[in-house]
């Protein structure tokens, strides 16, 4: 699943070159990936627009419209946005693209559709970000926030780390390296995990995401950019997807659990 740093490397890429241009026209593949709006009216509601902003918002890609509205896409396990300057027929799984009037295209593409698009107000938009966690790079996610809000909780800290209205925007994969970094089993409760080891925590969590946008994300399933490449912190990950490796730490083995239904690599000997 696209986290944080795939969808701000996307939104990123997107930014320089879909604003302020108009939809000439929109075509809908499959109307299954639309919530709560049919195609025809999907169509009618873009067509003519314009992009005013683009950001992102945890895993969310918030696209206003100049009509006050907003194109609101959750890329779910295998979505993405890849923008061209022309006509392309041979990107995979299409489930619905725009034509802008200067003839570029963007296009939406998604293998399994678990992706969400919904066309939503202000009033979606304030509800959601008030459900949300905060941002972990913003400089509003300062250690002693995070001490404070972690060391009430009782469930395990990867869950805490994945449950988005605590913070927004980390997935498996961040959460399995960043509990790597900081030496801390993804097994222990959250109110066990000491000052020290949260101050490591929070710091590595900035670290890896930060460290992933700048290459580009993690190609580890189908995900690629806006330009349609993949990225490269797949080839920087230091426990996730290494089970029965050795340990680039300590030298132990690499093991991988079910937690929460999620596949979760650590290393038993230095993640305590």
């Amino acid at each position: 699943m696209p986290e944080l740093p795939e969808v701000e490397t996307i939104v990123n890429g997107l930014r320089p070159r879909i604003l302020k241009k108009k939809i000439s026209s929109v075509k809908v593949i499959d109307r299954r990936i639309l919530t709560g709006i049919s195609a025809p009216s999907f169509i009618k509601k873009l067509a003519g627009r314009s992009f005013k902003s683009i950001v992102r918002r945890a895993k969310y890609i918030i696209i206003a419209l100049n009509d006050g509205d907003y194109l609101l896409v959750h890329l779910g396990m295998t979505g993405g946005l890849v923008y061209r300057h022309k006509l392309d027929k041979d990107i995979k799984y299409v489930k619905w693209f725009i034509k802008f009037r200067n003839g570029t295209f963007l296009y939406y593409i998604d293998a399994r559709l678990f992706g969400e698009i919904r066309i939503v107000n202000d009033k979606y938009i304030e509800k959601l970000d008030a459900k949300l966690g905060p941002e972990p790079l913003s400089p509003e996610f300062t250690f002693e926030k995070f001490w404070e809000r972690l060391n009430k909780r009782k469930g395990n800290v990867k869950a805490l780390l994945l449950n988005q209205s605590f913070i927004s925007g980390i997935g498996n994969i961040y959460a399995i390296e960043s509990l790597f970094m900081s030496g801390i089993s993804p097994l222990r409760k959250a109110h066990r995990v000491t000052r020290a080891e949260a101050k490591k925590l929070h710091s590595n969590i900035k670290k890896v995401l930060f460290k992933s946008i700048g290459s580009g994300g993690t190609s580890v399933d189908s995900y690629v950019d806006s330009d349609g490449e993949e990225g490269s912190f797949q080839f920087k990950l230091k426990v996730y997807s290494r089970k029965g490796e050795k340990c680039y730490r300590c030298g132990g083995t690499v093991k991988r659990i079910s937690l929460g239904q999620r596949g979760t690599y650590y290393c038993p000997k230095c993640q305590k």
